[in-house]
């Protein structure tokens, strides 16, 4: 691991080079990339970050297009089922033809309208800027991960902060940004990000992260947000995969298990809220979003097909919720269901195809030396799993980070794939 470290701080070095030689603008390319990880962990403060990229795109759109373009020539991306071979940019692109049968069928066609585009539009930003840089010059970003880092430990100052004003460790849920789900979403952003570029740093700071992860994580328990919960022990199996190959960096793993296991003891032991609210996974049924999902199941089943439209949820919730649950929803509480009633069936399989290629992506670099990139990719995993809970991944701010995330993995699997080719 240790020399892989010393790789990435190399390869860290020459991918920021590399980019500023290619781009016109590579100051602003710079600050945008810099304030979207930063900005991506207070929910919706990425959307400076956001606009300066677009605004550098349409700069620089000549050596932004030739980079993109390369990338994918040499990396393209399908699913492969059985004979068939489907590029994902024609399943992307059904994806929206069915998004928008489903717009023009909806109670309200604009609004619906403008939520598919705006899905479109993050999910194209991630898959196709992470796998086109990553592609490039693997690693670039750690260089931009600085400010998310030093941002992150504000936020989990704040969290922390909040919490000991509140008294959460009787209960009481702390919400920095939007409320407590939110929160404990920017909580777990945190501590994928802050990894991401720990294990690419010098020893030193590697052991920075240890406060840095006992910190993150306490905050994410006072946020008492269930998914976020199931988020973070996703992420740390996942994050772990890849030490139990190697007996040199098992060691490493058992000793992060240990601690997961001290930390998640001490929690129960310490916070009782905490233990009350992780109880109450055992009466599932008993809870709010369970009736939330049979009302959205039942949603879908009337409009198979196509769904309901994009954003077009709330327009139907009092009609299949019959007093099941006493408040008004305007999504479903999972990503699933959330796609399901919106888009119906097929658009539901088309997004399965898309998600299940990342997720193989995910499964094939399960052996790779690149850390920095593993942590990204169970940083995939640990939001999908969140989201059997909510759907943060269809907040358009998170939506961003997520994609691109998801771009950068299919990015270092095709690369690791090219280069066994190479060598066989």
């Amino acid at each position: 691991m240790d020399s892989h470290v010393g790789a990435a701080r190399v390869l860290d070095v020459d991918a920021h080079q590399d980019l500023r030689g290619a781009l016109r603008y590579p100051l602003l390319f710079e600050l945008g990339w810099s304030l979207f990880f930063a900005g991506s962990l207070y929910l919706g403060w990425n959307s400076l970050g956001i606009l300066l990229l677009i605004v550098h795109l349409f700069l620089d759109g000549r050596a932004i297009s030739r980079m993109v373009k390369t990338s994918l020539e040499d990396c393209p991306v399908a699913v492969n089922l059985k004979r068939v071979r489907i590029p994902l940019r024609y399943i992307f692109v059904t994806l929206g033809c069915a998004g928008l049968v489903s717009s023009l069928m909806a109670v309200e066609p604009g609004r619906a309208a403008a939520a598919l585009v705006g899905m479109l539009l993050s999910m194209a930003f991630g898959l196709v800027f992470g796998l086109a840089y990553q592609v490039h010059q693997p690693g670039w970003f750690i260089s931009y991960f600085l400010p998310a880092v030093l941002g992150g430990a504000v936020h989990v100052a704040w969290a922390l902060w909040q919490a000991f004003q509140i008294g959460s460790f009787q209960g009481a849920r702390v919400a920095t940004v939007s409320g407590p789900n939110y929160t404990g979403t920017m909580m777990l952003l945190v501590l994928i990000i802050g990894w991401s570029w720990f294990v690419s740093q010098r020893a030193y700071l590697r052991w920075l992260s240890l406060p840095y992860t006992f910190a993150a994580a306490t905050a994410l328990v006072f946020t008492y947000s269930r998914g976020s919960w199931l988020g973070g022990v996703a992420f740390a199996l996942a994050a772990l995969l890849p030490a139990w190959q190697r007996p040199v960096s098992r060691r490493y793993g058992q000793l992060v298990l240990v601690g997961f296991v001290l930390f998640s003891v001490l929690v129960v032991s310490v916070v009782p809220g905490a233990a009350e609210r992780a109880r109450s996974f055992l009466t599932l049924l008993d809870d709010g979003r369970v009736a939330i999902w049979q009302a959205s199941w039942e949603m879908f089943l009337d409009h198979f097909w196509f769904g309901v439209g994009p954003a077009n949820f709330e327009h139907h919730w009092d009609t299949y919720n019959r007093g099941r649950f006493p408040e008004h929803m305007d999504f479903p509480h999972n990503t699933w269901l959330q796609v399901l009633t919106e888009t119906g069936i097929i658009g539901g399989v088309l997004f399965a195809l898309i998600i299940g290629r990342i997720l193989l992506a995910v499964w094939r670099l399960r052996k790779t030396s690149d850390w920095p990139v593993w942590i990204l990719a169970s940083g995939v995993v640990a939001l999908l799993v969140r989201d059997l809970t909510d759907a943060a991944i269809f907040n358009i701010n998170t939506s961003f980070l997520f994609w691109w995330m998801a771009g950068t993995v299919l990015a270092a699997e095709q690369t690791q794939q090219r280069e066994r080719q190479t060598v066989s």
